[in-house]
Protein backbone atom coordinates (compact mmCIF):
# COMPACT_ATOMS: atom_id res chain seq x y z
CA UNK A 1 0.00 0.00 0.00
CA UNK A 2 1.61 3.26 -1.16
CA UNK A 3 0.54 6.85 -0.67
CA UNK A 4 -0.02 9.14 2.29
CA UNK A 5 -1.29 6.82 5.04
CA UNK A 6 -1.36 8.30 8.55
CA UNK A 7 -3.01 5.56 10.62
CA UNK A 8 -4.32 2.03 10.33
CA UNK A 9 -6.51 -0.42 12.29
CA UNK A 10 -7.79 -3.98 11.92
CA UNK A 11 -11.52 -4.34 11.23
CA UNK A 12 -11.55 -8.11 11.58
CA UNK A 13 -9.30 -11.09 10.95
CA UNK A 14 -9.01 -10.35 7.23
CA UNK A 15 -9.57 -6.60 6.69
CA UNK A 16 -7.99 -3.30 7.74
CA UNK A 17 -8.93 0.37 7.46
CA UNK A 18 -6.42 3.02 6.44
CA UNK A 19 -6.67 6.80 6.91
CA UNK A 20 -4.57 9.28 4.94
CA UNK A 21 -3.46 12.91 4.70
CA UNK A 22 -6.15 13.67 2.12
CA UNK A 23 -8.89 12.90 4.65
CA UNK A 24 -9.87 9.60 3.02
CA UNK A 25 -10.62 6.40 4.94
CA UNK A 26 -10.56 3.16 2.97
CA UNK A 27 -11.17 -0.48 3.79
CA UNK A 28 -8.72 -3.05 2.40
CA UNK A 29 -9.53 -6.77 2.15
CA UNK A 30 -6.09 -7.91 0.98
CA UNK A 31 -6.68 -7.34 -2.71
CA UNK A 32 -8.72 -4.15 -3.17
CA UNK A 33 -9.73 -0.92 -1.44
CA UNK A 34 -13.28 0.26 -0.74
CA UNK A 35 -14.07 3.87 0.20
CA UNK A 36 -15.50 4.29 3.72
CA UNK A 37 -15.46 8.06 4.37
CA UNK A 38 -14.11 11.31 2.95
CA UNK A 39 -13.34 13.98 5.54
CA UNK A 40 -12.46 17.68 5.16
CA UNK A 41 -9.19 17.38 7.10
CA UNK A 42 -6.31 14.87 7.29
CA UNK A 43 -7.05 11.71 9.27
CA UNK A 44 -5.09 11.81 12.54
CA UNK A 45 -6.36 8.62 14.17
CA UNK A 46 -8.67 5.63 13.67
CA UNK A 47 -10.01 3.07 16.12
CA UNK A 48 -12.16 0.05 15.32
CA UNK A 49 -14.01 -2.20 17.73
CA UNK A 50 -16.97 -4.58 17.45
CA UNK A 51 -19.08 -3.07 14.66
CA UNK A 52 -17.95 0.55 14.99
CA UNK A 53 -15.31 2.80 13.45
CA UNK A 54 -14.14 6.07 15.06
CA UNK A 55 -12.33 8.59 12.84
CA UNK A 56 -10.48 11.71 14.05
CA UNK A 57 -10.02 14.51 11.48
CA UNK A 58 -9.51 18.17 12.34
CA UNK A 59 -11.64 19.05 15.38
CA UNK A 60 -14.23 16.42 14.47
CA UNK A 61 -14.75 12.79 15.43
CA UNK A 62 -16.92 10.77 13.08
CA UNK A 63 -18.48 7.47 14.19
CA UNK A 64 -19.29 5.06 11.39
CA UNK A 65 -21.12 1.77 12.01
CA UNK A 66 -19.52 -0.84 9.78
CA UNK A 67 -22.95 -1.74 8.41
CA UNK A 68 -23.06 1.76 6.87
CA UNK A 69 -26.04 3.15 8.80
CA UNK A 70 -26.41 6.40 10.76
CA UNK A 71 -23.05 8.18 10.70
CA UNK A 72 -22.64 10.26 13.89
CA UNK A 73 -20.43 13.39 14.22
CA UNK A 74 -19.06 14.37 17.63
CA UNK A 75 -18.18 18.06 17.91
CA UNK A 76 -16.90 20.06 20.86
CA UNK A 77 -13.11 20.06 20.76
CA UNK A 78 -11.49 23.50 20.54
CA UNK A 79 -8.27 22.14 19.00
CA UNK A 80 -7.33 19.44 16.50
CA UNK A 81 -8.08 15.92 17.71
CA UNK A 82 -4.97 13.75 17.62
CA UNK A 83 -6.14 10.56 19.38
CA UNK A 84 -9.43 8.65 19.62
CA UNK A 85 -10.39 5.32 21.16
CA UNK A 86 -13.74 3.53 21.36
CA UNK A 87 -14.80 0.84 23.84
CA UNK A 88 -15.36 -2.74 22.73
CA UNK A 89 -19.17 -2.46 22.53
CA UNK A 90 -19.19 1.11 21.17
CA UNK A 91 -20.83 2.60 24.26
CA UNK A 92 -17.98 5.02 25.08
CA UNK A 93 -15.58 7.11 22.98
CA UNK A 94 -12.61 9.02 24.43
CA UNK A 95 -10.71 11.65 22.45
CA UNK A 96 -7.61 13.76 23.10
CA UNK A 97 -6.95 17.09 21.38
CA UNK A 98 -3.67 18.92 20.71
CA UNK A 99 -4.40 21.31 23.58
CA UNK A 100 -4.58 18.33 25.98
CA UNK A 101 -8.36 18.44 26.36
CA UNK A 102 -9.82 15.01 27.13
CA UNK A 103 -13.49 14.34 26.28
CA UNK A 104 -15.64 11.31 27.09
CA UNK A 105 -18.58 10.65 24.78
CA UNK A 106 -21.58 8.32 25.16
CA UNK A 107 -22.71 8.19 21.52
CA UNK A 108 -26.22 7.66 20.31
CA UNK A 109 -25.78 5.40 17.27
CA UNK A 110 -29.18 6.40 15.87
CA UNK A 111 -27.66 9.63 14.62
CA UNK A 112 -28.66 12.11 17.34
CA UNK A 113 -26.12 14.70 18.52
CA UNK A 114 -24.56 13.90 21.87
CA UNK A 115 -22.68 16.40 24.08
CA UNK A 116 -19.27 15.34 25.33
CA UNK A 117 -18.07 15.38 28.94
CA UNK A 118 -14.74 17.17 29.43
CA UNK A 119 -12.91 15.06 31.99
CA UNK A 120 -11.44 16.75 35.04
CA UNK A 121 -7.69 16.17 35.19
CA UNK A 122 -4.57 17.25 37.02
CA UNK A 123 -1.27 18.65 35.83
CA UNK A 124 -0.06 18.76 32.26
CA UNK A 125 -1.89 18.23 28.99
CA UNK A 126 -2.96 14.69 28.09
CA UNK A 127 -1.26 13.04 25.12
CA UNK A 128 -2.98 9.61 24.76
CA UNK A 129 -5.84 7.61 26.29
CA UNK A 130 -7.20 4.06 26.51
CA UNK A 131 -10.36 2.22 27.65
CA UNK A 132 -10.12 -1.05 29.59
CA UNK A 133 -11.38 -4.30 28.09
CA UNK A 134 -14.25 -4.49 30.59
CA UNK A 135 -15.19 -0.87 29.74
CA UNK A 136 -15.07 0.33 33.33
CA UNK A 137 -11.84 2.34 33.32
CA UNK A 138 -10.29 5.17 31.28
CA UNK A 139 -6.56 5.85 31.50
CA UNK A 140 -4.68 8.79 29.98
CA UNK A 141 -1.11 10.04 30.19
CA UNK A 142 0.74 13.32 30.25
CA UNK A 143 4.50 13.73 30.67
CA UNK A 144 4.74 12.69 34.29
CA UNK A 145 1.63 10.76 35.33
CA UNK A 146 -1.09 8.30 34.42
CA UNK A 147 -4.57 9.52 35.30
CA UNK A 148 -7.58 7.24 35.86
CA UNK A 149 -11.35 7.82 35.46
CA UNK A 150 -14.47 5.72 35.83
CA UNK A 151 -15.59 4.97 32.27
CA UNK A 152 -19.25 4.67 33.29
CA UNK A 153 -19.70 8.20 34.70
CA UNK A 154 -16.43 10.05 34.03
CA UNK A 155 -15.56 10.42 37.73
CA UNK A 156 -11.87 11.08 38.42
CA UNK A 157 -10.29 8.19 40.37
CA UNK A 158 -6.65 9.17 40.84
CA UNK A 159 -3.14 9.27 39.42
CA UNK A 160 0.00 7.16 39.17
CA UNK A 161 3.15 9.30 39.30
CA UNK A 162 5.97 8.73 36.83
CA UNK A 163 9.16 8.15 38.84
CA UNK A 164 11.41 8.03 35.76
CA UNK A 165 13.04 10.93 33.95
CA UNK A 166 11.51 9.98 30.61
CA UNK A 167 8.04 11.36 29.74
CA UNK A 168 5.11 9.09 29.00
CA UNK A 169 4.30 8.70 25.32
CA UNK A 170 1.51 6.12 24.84
CA UNK A 171 -0.87 4.09 27.02
CA UNK A 172 -2.71 0.80 26.46
CA UNK A 173 -4.49 -1.61 28.75
CA UNK A 174 -2.66 -4.91 28.93
CA UNK A 175 -4.55 -7.84 27.33
CA UNK A 176 -5.66 -9.43 30.59
CA UNK A 177 -9.50 -9.46 30.46
CA UNK A 178 -9.72 -11.41 33.70
CA UNK A 179 -8.22 -8.40 35.51
CA UNK A 180 -8.98 -5.56 33.11
CA UNK A 181 -9.75 -2.92 35.74
CA UNK A 182 -6.31 -3.16 37.33
CA UNK A 183 -3.64 -4.04 34.79
CA UNK A 184 -2.51 -1.47 32.27
CA UNK A 185 0.66 -0.95 30.32
CA UNK A 186 2.09 2.52 29.96
CA UNK A 187 4.85 3.71 27.69
CA UNK A 188 7.57 6.31 28.09
CA UNK A 189 10.34 7.55 25.85
CA UNK A 190 13.35 5.52 27.05
CA UNK A 191 12.77 2.31 25.09
CA UNK A 192 10.88 0.64 27.94
CA UNK A 193 7.29 -0.52 28.33
CA UNK A 194 6.27 -0.09 31.97
CA UNK A 195 3.40 -2.16 33.40
CA UNK A 196 1.47 -0.67 36.32
CA UNK A 197 -1.15 -2.26 38.58
CA UNK A 198 -3.95 -0.19 40.07
CA UNK A 199 -4.01 3.50 40.92
CA UNK A 200 -2.01 3.26 44.14
CA UNK A 201 0.29 0.29 43.62
CA UNK A 202 3.98 0.44 42.64
CA UNK A 203 5.25 -0.16 39.14
CA UNK A 204 5.87 -3.76 38.08
CA UNK A 205 9.07 -4.94 36.42
CA UNK A 206 9.75 -2.96 33.24
CA UNK A 207 9.81 -4.62 29.81
CA UNK A 208 12.83 -3.53 27.77
CA UNK A 209 12.06 -3.19 24.06
CA UNK A 210 15.40 -1.70 22.99
CA UNK A 211 16.28 0.56 20.11
CA UNK A 212 15.60 3.97 21.66
CA UNK A 213 12.23 5.69 21.83
CA UNK A 214 9.25 3.31 21.58
CA UNK A 215 6.79 5.13 19.31
CA UNK A 216 3.77 2.82 19.36
CA UNK A 217 2.69 -0.63 20.47
CA UNK A 218 -0.25 -3.01 20.20
CA UNK A 219 -1.50 -5.96 22.24
CA UNK A 220 -2.54 -9.42 21.07
CA UNK A 221 -4.52 -12.06 22.97
CA UNK A 222 -4.23 -15.84 23.26
CA UNK A 223 -1.32 -16.01 23.82
CA UNK A 224 -0.82 -12.45 25.17
CA UNK A 225 1.89 -10.61 23.26
CA UNK A 226 3.16 -7.08 22.68
CA UNK A 227 4.09 -5.75 19.25
CA UNK A 228 6.06 -2.51 19.41
CA UNK A 229 8.04 -0.14 17.19
CA UNK A 230 10.97 2.10 18.04
CA UNK A 231 13.50 4.45 16.47
CA UNK A 232 15.57 1.40 15.57
CA UNK A 233 13.39 0.83 12.44
CA UNK A 234 12.17 -2.57 13.53
CA UNK A 235 9.08 -4.35 14.83
CA UNK A 236 9.65 -6.17 18.13
CA UNK A 237 7.28 -8.95 19.19
CA UNK A 238 7.40 -9.99 22.88
CA UNK A 239 5.61 -12.59 24.95
CA UNK A 240 3.91 -11.15 28.04
CA UNK A 241 4.29 -14.49 29.81
CA UNK A 242 8.04 -14.69 29.15
CA UNK A 243 9.56 -11.37 28.04
CA UNK A 244 12.84 -13.07 27.12
CA UNK A 245 10.87 -14.69 24.29
CA UNK A 246 10.99 -12.12 21.51
CA UNK A 247 11.56 -11.67 17.80
CA UNK A 248 12.50 -8.61 15.71
CA UNK A 249 11.69 -7.72 12.11
CA UNK A 250 13.95 -5.12 10.48
CA UNK A 251 12.03 -2.49 8.49
CA UNK A 252 13.21 -0.35 5.54
CA UNK A 253 12.30 3.01 7.10
CA UNK A 254 11.19 4.66 10.39
CA UNK A 255 7.66 3.64 11.42
CA UNK A 256 4.97 6.06 12.63
CA UNK A 257 2.11 3.75 13.70
CA UNK A 258 1.26 0.05 13.88
CA UNK A 259 -1.77 -2.20 14.21
CA UNK A 260 -1.76 -5.91 15.01
CA UNK A 261 -4.30 -8.65 14.36
CA UNK A 262 -4.77 -12.41 14.58
CA UNK A 263 -6.42 -14.52 11.87
CA UNK A 264 -7.64 -17.50 13.89
CA UNK A 265 -8.84 -19.40 10.83
CA UNK A 266 -5.38 -19.30 9.23
CA UNK A 267 -3.63 -19.31 12.64
CA UNK A 268 -1.45 -16.39 11.61
CA UNK A 269 -0.66 -13.05 13.20
CA UNK A 270 -0.23 -9.87 11.19
CA UNK A 271 1.27 -6.44 11.80
CA UNK A 272 0.54 -3.41 9.61
CA UNK A 273 3.21 -0.71 9.80
CA UNK A 274 2.64 2.87 8.63
CA UNK A 275 5.95 4.49 7.68
CA UNK A 276 6.75 8.20 7.93
CA UNK A 277 6.67 8.52 4.13
CA UNK A 278 3.02 7.38 4.13
CA UNK A 279 3.56 3.82 2.90
CA UNK A 280 1.81 0.98 4.76
CA UNK A 281 3.27 -2.54 4.79
CA UNK A 282 1.67 -5.78 5.94
CA UNK A 283 3.90 -8.26 7.78
CA UNK A 284 2.77 -11.85 8.22
CA UNK A 285 4.02 -13.73 11.30
CA UNK A 286 3.79 -17.27 12.61
CA UNK A 287 1.19 -17.91 15.28
CA UNK A 288 3.66 -18.37 18.13
CA UNK A 289 7.02 -16.87 19.01
CA UNK A 290 8.37 -20.32 19.86
CA UNK A 291 7.82 -21.49 16.28
CA UNK A 292 9.67 -18.43 14.94
CA UNK A 293 12.63 -18.84 17.27
CA UNK A 294 12.85 -22.60 16.72
CA UNK A 295 12.88 -22.05 12.98
CA UNK A 296 15.55 -19.32 13.02
CA UNK A 297 17.82 -21.27 15.37
CA UNK A 298 18.20 -24.10 12.85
Amino acid sequence: MEGSATCVAFVNEQEIVVGDKAGVVRRWNGSEFRLIQEMEAPITDIDVTANYLAIAAGKLIRLVPLDGTNVVDLTGHKALVRYVTVSRNGSTVVSVAENGELIRWRPNWRGKKVPGQVLRKQGNEMTAAAISLDERTIAAVDDDRIQIWDCRNGAFRGTIRNVTNAPFHRVRFAPQPQDATRVLTSLDNDGVLRPWVGENMPREKAIYCGGGVVRDFACLLNPPELVCISDAQRIDRLSLRNTSLRYSTICPAPIRRIAAGHNKRLDKRFTVAVFHDGDAHLYEQRSTLKEILDRDSI
